[in-house]
């Protein structure tokens, strides 16, 4: 999902830099992608339910696969960011809990 973020905002960069040769007057104004809208609202409701700061890419698990059963790879994401101290032990067992 981070890749298609990636081409979507490359995209509106390209459309951004051609606007401002052609048009350096007018009021620098990009629309956020649709897509990028819907992650940052799931992302705000789940972050909303703890008291510290899930690192992105374990949100970006928890989002891309809210209706899999399977959540072998978003607890080895839980264990990497307790290894590399980007969440602390207890953090990724109230994490674990929940999902």
């Amino acid at each position: 999902m981070i890749k298609k973020f990636q081409k979507t905002f490359s995209s509106r960069l390209e459309e951004f830099e051609n606007t401002l040769l052609f048009n350096t007057n007018s009021p620098i104004h990009i629309e956020m992608p649709e897509e990028v809208k819907i992650w940052n609202q799931k992302a705000s409701k789940i972050q909303s339910h703890f008291d510290f700061a899930i690192p992105n890419y374990i949100l970006d698990e928890i989002i891309e696969h809210e209706d899999s059963v399977c959540k072998d790879n978003l607890y080895y994401l839980i264990n990497c960011a307790v290894i590399n101290n980007r969440i602390t032990l207890e953090n990724a067992k109230k994490i674990r809990e929940i999902y």
